[in-house]
Order: structure tokens, then sequence, then C-alpha cells
């Protein structure tokens, strides 16, 4: 079996791939910046985690809209909020605070990149439906013609 690479990044199925993995890793880098935050950076890191799992969730169900403004809203009320602590308090920023800013951003583009693998295939399978539902000449479900072999029977019966 050979691999081509410029086959299966046209087909979908590289991109599919590598939109797995980075979505993958992007779970994993979540996981474990949640297990390595601090006790006082826990319960942000928690509502951080929830809210990347979210958009990536409506991602994979291929609801594009809601999730970026998920990721948005997310991104937004996190870094107003480190925002007030650095300005109101003279707290430092953490690195977690940088990891929480990225991560929902690289996890929903990741999943954005497995699912359009996947909508060349679903052209494909719909386009083919169509095509075998009107080449079928008798109907499973009715036991009746259709009219396109209709036609044609009555064309050769003529002729």
């Amino acid at each position: 079996m050979r691999f081509d690479i410029k086959k299966d990044w046209n087909t979908g199925y590289l991109t599919q791939d590598v939109g797995l993995v980075l979505v993958l890793v992007c779970i994993f880098t979540g996981a474990y910046t949640l297990g390595t935050a601090p006790d006082d950076l826990f319960l942000e890191s928690v509502l951080m985690l929830i809210g990347t799992f979210l958009a990536v969730l409506f991602a994979g169900f291929k609801l594009v809209g809601l999730a970026i403004v998920i990721t948005a809203f997310d991104i937004l009320a996190y870094s107003v909020y480190r925002l007030f602590l650095l300005y109101a308090y003279y707290a430092e920023v953490p690195l977690v605070g940088f990891v929480w800013i990225l991560l929902p951003i690289a996890a929903v583009g990741a999943m954005f990149l497995f699912i359009s693998g996947s909508k060349k295939t679903e052209l494909e399978n719909d386009i083919l439906r169509e095509q075998v539902e009107e080449l079928v000449m008798i109907n499973p479900l009715t036991g009746l013609y259709n009219l396109r072999s209709l036609y044609f029977d009555l064309e050769k019966q003529i002729c």
C-alpha cells in the first residue's frame, strides 16, 4: 500500500487525521493544565475547560457560529477577569492564564479542521444517494415505478 499525501489531502482523510490529533493534543493540554493548576486557580481552570469543551462539542456538531461565539465569550470573559485582577489587586497574570487564552481558539480550530475533512465525503454521499434514488426502477417502500423508469419502459414498448 502506497502512502500518497496529495491524494489523502484532497480526499480529506489527512485533514481529518491532523485535526483529530490536534483536538486530542488540545484536550490533553487542557486536562494537564487543570491538573497542575494551583489551588487558587483551580476554579477558573475548571470553568475555562468546561467552556472549551462546550465550544468543541458545538464545533463537532457543525454549529460553527455558536462554537465561535462561545469561544469568543469564553476568552473575553477570562481576559476581562484577569485584567480586573491585574488593575484592582495588582495580581500578576499567571502562565496558566495565557494557556487559557490560546487553548480554546486552538481546540475549536482543530475541531473545525477535523470536521472539514468529512464535508467532501458527506457531499459525495448525498449526491450518490440522490442518483441512486433517481435510478432505482421500483421504490422498495411503495413497490411503484418511478417516473424515469416508467418513461423508459414506455419508449421501449412504443418502439
